[in-house]
C-alpha cells in the first residue's frame, strides 16, 4: 500500500509540475480539467448518498469562474459570476423535471462547486502573479517557457505546492509510525496529534529550503512562518474533506489515483492551502 502510494504521488508531482512551470494559459488549462473533473467526482459522490446535485449549472459555473481568472476578468466580472452561481443554480432546481429537488440538493450543490471551483481559480491566479523571484533561473525558464514576467507566481506556486506535499508526507509517515492519541477521530480516526506536529515541523523547514530553492523573496524566519501557516492551514483542509466523506459514509471520493482515491482525495489540502499562499504573496 506504502509503495503503490509513494508511486502514484511521485507521478502526481510529475504531472502538476510541468504545467506550473509553462504557466500561462497551458497551466490555466489544465486546472479547468482539474476543477471540471474534481466537481464531477464530488457531485458523484453526493448522487450515491442519494442527492440529486444539479450537475449542470456546477460545471458551468466552474469553467467560467477558472476561465474568468484566466483572463484577468473585473472583479465586476467576477461577482457576477458568484452571483449567477447563487441565483442560476437555484433557478435550474425551479425548472427541473419531477421530482423536484429539495433545498438540500441545492445547497449541496452550491456549497460544494465553491469549495472545489473557487481554490482552483485561486491556483491560476496564484501561478500568474507578476514580478520576478530572487532565483535567475526561475525567471529565465518562465521566460523560456512563454509565460514571461511571472517568474514571482512560479516561486510561490512552487513553494505552496512543497510545503502541502511534504506536511502531507511527514504526518502521514511519522504518525502512521508513533502516533497514538487521535487529533480529532469523530472525523477522521487516521490522523494522530504527532502526526500533525510532524506536518508543522515540516512546513516550516520545507518554507526554508523551498523559498530558497525558487526564490521568493522573503527573509528566512518569513519563509518559516509561511510554512508553518501553509501546513496548519493544509491540514485543516485534510481535516475538512475527512468531514465531508464521513457525512456522505464513503472512503474515497473516487478511485482515480491508485493507493489517494480521487482527485478530491489528492488536492483536498492543495484547496485551502494555495489560496492562503496567494494572498500571503500579496501582503509580504
Amino acid at each position: 500500500m506504502l509503495r503503490q502510494r509513494s508511486r502514484s504521488a511521485v507521478l502526481i508531482v510529475l504531472v502538476a509540475a510541468v504545467p506550473a512551470f509553462v504557466g500561462g494559459y497551458v497551466f490555466a488549462a489544465v486546472m479547468l480539467l482539474l476543477g471540471l473533473f474534481s466537481v464531477a467526482e464530488l457531485t458523484r459522490a453526493l448522487e450515491a448518498n442519494g442527492t440529486r446535485p444539479l450537475r449542470t449549472g456546477a460545471l458551468t459555473f466552474t469553467a467560467l469562474l477558472i476561465a474568468a481568472v484566466a483572463l484577468d476578468a473585473s472583479p465586476a466580472v467576477l461577482a457576477g459570476l458568484l452571483t449567477a452561481a447563487v441565483l442560476g443554480t437555484l433557478a435550474i432546481a425551479v425548472f427541473r423535471p419531477q421530482p423536484i429537488p429539495g433545498l438540500q440538493d441545492w445547497a449541496l450543490t452550491l456549497a460544494g462547486t465553491l469549495y472545489v471551483a473557487i481554490p482552483i481559480a485561486h491556483f491560476v491566479a496564484l501561478r500568474a502573479l507578476p514580478g520576478d523571484a530572487t532565483r535567475g533561473w526561475v525567471n529565465e525558464l518562465v521566460d523560456l517557457l512563454g509565460s514571461d514576467g511571472t517568474g514571482l507566481g512560479l516561486s510561490w506556486f512552487g513553494l505552496a505546492l512543497s510545503v502541502t506535499w511534504l506536511t502531507d508526507t511527514a504526518a502521514y509517515l511519522i504518525g502512521r509510525a508513533y502516533g497514538t492519541t487521535k487529533l480529532i477521530p469523530s472525523v477522521s480516526p487516521g490522523k494522530t496529534r504527532v502526526g500533525a506536529a510532524a506536518g508543522l515541523a515540516a512546513g516550516a523547514l520545507t518554507g526554508i529550503a523551498a523559498a530558497a530553492l525558487f526564490g521568493v523573496p522573503v527573509a528566512w524566519y518569513t519563509a518559516v512562518g509561511v510554512g508553518l501557516v501553509l501546513a496548519a492551514v493544509g491540514q485543516v483542509g485534510d481535516l475538512s474533506e475527512s468531514l465531508i466523506k464521513r457525512s456522505l459514509g464513503i472512503k474515497d471520493m473516487g478511485h482515480l489515483i491508485p493507493g489517494h482515491g480521487g482527485l478530491l482525495d489528492r488536492i483536498d489540502a492543495l484547496l485551502f492551502a494555495l489560496p492562503v499562499a496567494y494572498y500571503l504573496a500579496r501582503l509580504l
